[in-house]
């Protein structure tokens, strides 16, 4: 109690109360700085909760394009999943070395959607996270990184096939994700946002260049193999000359297909005309290939 009262003795009392504000003075710029640390801390959590890691060059923040880690797929959780698109790319680039050879060397298999899929251009499309396709603009950026480097890498024209479907699929797949298979022009898939329709229309029109490049590739082929495949379609279904060929003929069905849906989408009469010719052009292929039985596509 003594040395209580001796340290309340040596406080100023009445005019001599300038202490007193200095100390208080002391206390309010303390508690201040304490604010302060504490806003900056939760200011650095929440940047860190935002700005997740990419899964690839464990790097928070953007990448040197500018770009963040983004997550467009089915992946799940605060940070699974997010990756820079430079990333991507590159980790694409590395798992597709079968391209780049020799088509021999192009191991097909069937994808659970029962499409023909290269192990080496699953990346391109497919998280190796959660084994699903990305998304939206994601997926589509991905895709044209894909065309680009078919274009430079690859030594066959099969390559440049399969990436030529992949950014097609990408792009055809977001723009009915988009429409909703709305029974309306593209050019007013938009709603009121005239902006999003012209984005709309331009990524249909990119459609329908891809696919006649691969269309092109494909004529080509099957033009310089004419008379290989005038006896494969004889040979029996299991015979590797019988796959070739109906390799060829299935893709030259698929890029017919694929062009008939795009020049559906304008609803014009021109265009609807020009849709039915390549639908009808598909659907000749594909009752050739199973053994005259009509086909709807």
């Amino acid at each position: 109690m003594a040395k209580k009262s001796r340290r309340k003795a040596k406080q100023p009392t009445g005019g001599g109360g300038g202490g007193g504000r200095a100390g208080r003075a002391t206390v309010g710029i303390s508690e201040e700085l304490s604010g302060e640390q504490e806003l900056g801390q939760l200011l650095s959590n929440l940047r860190t909760e935002s700005m997740p890691s990419c899964w690839i060059c464990l790097e928070e923040g953007a990448d040197n394009d500018g770009k963040l880690p983004v997550r467009d797929c089915s992946c799940r959780g605060d940070a699974a999943g997010f990756a820079h698109l430079s990333c991507l790319i590159e980790y694409a680039k590395s798992k597709s070395k079968n391209l780049i050879g020799s088509v021999s060397a192009i191991n097909w298999k069937k994808t659970n959607d029962n499409r023909v899929n290269d192990e080496a251009d699953g990346a391109w499309h497919i998280c190796p996270n959660c084994d699903q396709q990305y998304q939206n603009q994601h997926r589509i950026d991905l895709a044209r990184a894909f065309v680009a480097f078919a274009e430079s890498a690859c030594s066959h024209k099969y390559g440049m096939m399969v990436a030529l479907r992949v950014n097609t699929d990408a792009i055809v797949d977001v723009l009915m994700e988009r429409t909703h298979c709305q029974q309306i022009p593209l050019s007013r898939s938009g709603g009121d946002d005239d902006a999003l329709s012209a984005v709309n229309v331009a990524l249909r029109d990119e459609a329908v260049i891809l696919l006649k490049r691969y269309l092109a590739i494909v004529s080509e082929e099957v033009k310089r193999n004419k008379s290989l495949f005038a006896k494969c379609m004889y040979m029996p279904p299991t015979s590797k000359e019988y796959k070739m060929y109906g390799v060829a003929m299935a893709s030259d069905a698929y890029a017919n297909e694929r062009l008939g849906l795009m020049y559906t989408m304008d609803q014009t009469r021109e265009n609807c005309e020009t849709a039915v010719n390549y639908m009808k052009r598909a659907q000749v292929i594909l009752k050739m290939l199973h053994g005259g039985q009509d086909i709807t596509v």
